[in-house]
């Protein structure tokens, strides 16, 4: 019997990341660059590591993850005009434009420059996969149990 994906798993996945128009957003095989990660750690969406819960190792299954299990709705309170002294907005940057700010924690983050008007810009904060259902191809490449990681580190030391 094979051994199954339970909090704390270091699991390893090739995926594809899809729009529901099958326009993709991520593709983990055309970077060649599989994805690893400990289950139950917070370092994916909470969407994606509840479809791999309870799978096994060469498992491919496909999942759709809503807004809310993913990276929320949409929210008009995440738009913000700020006068455009406070902000390195560089010159004639086209709507629609990435932008990196710092927040008053030094946190660095990245929005979206949606108008400039005559003394502020707005700025839309909302991650750019906000609102969207996301629809994921999801190969189990590998995975080493709780036990295994815990051993390793044993040995390690």
């Amino acid at each position: 019997m094979s051994e199954k994906i339970i909090e704390g798993t270091e699991v390893t996945v090739h995926y594809i990341g899809r729009f529901e128009d099958g326009s993709e957003f991520d593709n983990s095989y055309t970077r060649d660059t599989p994805l690893t990660f400990k289950v139950g750690e917070n370092q994916m969406i909470p969407g994606f590591e509840s479809a791999i819960l309870n799978r096994e190792s060469k498992e491919v299954f496909d999942v759709t993850i809503p807004p809310k299990e993913a990276y929320g709705d949409y929210s008009e309170s995440n738009i913000h005009e700020v006068p455009l002294e406070k902000i390195n907005l560089p010159e004639n940057a086209p709507v629609g434009s990435k932008i990196e700010g710092t927040a008053p924690n030094g946190e660095k983050f990245l929005c979206t420059l949606k108008e400039v008007k005559e003394s502020v810009a707005v700025l839309d904060l909302n991650h750019v996969l906000a609102g969207k259902n996301l629809n994921f191809k999801i190969e189990i490449l590998d995975i080493k149990s709780p036990d295994n990681n815990d051993k390793e580190e044993k040995i390690e030391k």
